[in-house]
């Protein structure tokens, strides 16, 4: 059992531990054993398996043949063969192919639910979720699509002016394992709406909702070579040959600030474009005036979705002085009742981190708070990869916790006085991907909005995330947007032509 309990012994998480089941599907033919190249598995040139694992309890749930180095430049090879072609598809061909996309994924939605608790952890609901929410961007782009050549043009007597969107080429797309279908999909809905060829290089973590991405990408009607999935934990050999083909154009990737750093300077070698969604540190802000309830609810909500193993997480909780005490209570009740254990369970809150690292990463973090001053009322000892909901407070600056993504389900509390230093304070650092406050003065929040330097700045709310919105940050947490009306420019070339037709 994990133990929740503070120093009073008041508090503790609800934890169900059973085994986990096998792999299990509706439709056991969803999932390909092995890369998926040009609609297809890749032939077995290998006898390396990559084995994927179920966080809960380290259970095999599958195994996955690693792409070879020739499996990888036959994708590059079947990709730019089906890009040369999707570029001159027509706007309705796309719009079609994303629908029926779309509507596939609505139709396996359990199947592929299943499939992401059991490689990821995270409990069936936010699976559910999940999948609703990556669909949500194959319809969205596929309404998008039938408006992505859009052209400005500007005409006299003599000559005429255009603006024309074309698509910016093939493009690698690589992907994390905390959202392995979502990010996914957000990447690759916009990019085949623009008409483009898509190399994807999911986390060896978590393949296999890729590969069943592509799979239903097969029956949805996707051209050979259009979609293509490339499973390996050789990471950065076979990225550095993926970006090494001169019909790669774009790298789009979403992942640490280390990682993405190393991948823009390759990309820069090739002037490669690129669209980076790196790390965040999130800094959410309640003043004294705020609704507390709404507060606590916007901060579970946020902070213990995918077990805190988001970018935009609240890493960091400013409360104003006035409020602190009121809200760390509330906290502490709302966080006492949250159940944590197998993701596959019914009623299941928190599910496993994905790994013993990260579990010692978020331990470094508490008990390097604990060792500088930090006071745990709500907490205690990891039972494997489950980690249970960890409230500290009299958390300071200087402290890990507040200075670098945890990346797992611990809320540190940091107190503050005056409306300034709180923009101040949660400006420090060199992120700038997501920030919250809440507040009901209109004033404020209006401040707040144009105080903090985040891409995203959420007032009264921690729902930042949806097709029709552009996602990303600023500073060093990333490069363009993704999502909204913006994202098929991400991956579009402009093109101005003047045309002279007359004296």
């Amino acid at each position: 059992m994990i133990s929740s309990k503070s120093s009073s012994e008041v508090g503790e998480n609800l934890v169900r531990k059973e085994p986990a089941p096998t792999l299990e599907l509706n439709d056991p033919t969803l999932l390909p054993g092995a890369s998926f190249i040009n609609n297809a598995p890749a032939p077995i040139r290998t006898s390396h398996d990559l084995k994927v694992h179920n966080p809960f309890n380290n259970a095999i749930v599958s195994r996955v043949t690693q792409a070879s180095s020739t499996d990888v430049s036959h994708a590059i090879e079947c990709a730019n063969k089906a890009q040369r072609k999707w570029r001159n598809s027509s706007l309705q061909q796309r719009s079609s192919l994303l629908r029926k996309w779309h509507q596939l994924i609505k139709e396996a939605r359990d199947d592929l639910a299943r499939i992401l608790t059991l490689e990821n952890g995270k409990p069936l609901s936010e699976a559910h979720a999940e999948i609703d929410y990556s669909a949500s961007f194959f319809l969205w782009n596929s309404q998008e699509a039938l408006h992505s050549t859009s052209t400005s043009v500007v005409q006299t007597e003599t000559c005429q002016a255009q603006v024309i969107h074309e698509p910016i080429g093939t493009v690698l797309a690589i992907t994390p394992w905390n959202f392995p279908m979502a990010m996914l999909a957000r990447k690759i809905a916009p990019a085949i709406a623009a008409g483009c060829a898509v190399i994807a290089k999911p986390a060896s973590e978590t393949p296999l909702s890729a590969l069943a991405l592509a799979e239903i990408g097969n029956r949805a009607g996707a051209p050979p070579g259009l979609f293509n999935v490339v499973v390996t934990n050789q990471n950065e050999e076979v990225v550095d040959q993926v970006m090494k083909a001169d019909c790669i154009r774009m790298v789009t990737f979403t992942g640490s600030t280390v990682v993405g750093r190393s991948i823009a300077a390759k990309a820069a070698k090739r002037v490669l474009r690129t669209a980076l969604e790196l790390g965040g540190n999130a800094p959410f802000i309640v003043f004294d005036d705020a609704d507390v309830k709404a507060a606590v609810d916007g901060l579970l909500k946020n902070k213990f979705r995918c077990s805190g193993q988001t970018c935009i997480s609240a890493n960091r909780v400013y409360v104003q002085d006035g409020i602190h005490d009121v809200f760390v209570t509330s906290a502490k009740e709302s966080m006492e009742r949250l159940v944590i254990g197998n993701g596959l369970d019914d009623g299941v809150q928190i599910g496993p981190l994905i790994s013993q690292d990260a579990v010692k990463k978020v331990e470094t973090h508490v008990n390097q708070a604990l060792e500088r001053g930090a006071t745990r009322l709500l907490g205690g000892q990891p039972d494997g990869n489950l980690y249970p909901a960890t409230l500290l407070i009299d958390v300071t600056d200087e402290m890990e916790c507040s200075k670098a993504e945890t990346f797992g389900p611990v809320v540190p509390v940091l107190k503050f006085t005056a409306e300034s230093e709180a923009w101040e304070r949660a400006n420090q650092g060199e992120a700038g991907l997501a920030a919250y406050l809440y507040t009901t003065n209109l004033g404020c929040a209006m401040r707040g909005v144009r105080e903090l330097k985040y891409g995203m700045v959420g007032v009264n709310s921690t729902s930042l995330s949806s097709p029709s919105t552009s996602f990303g940050g600023m500073r060093q947490s990333g490069i363009g947007r993704e999502g909204g009306q913006l994202s098929l420019h991400e991956f579009s070339e402009t093109k101005f032509s003047l045309l002279q037709f007359g004296a």
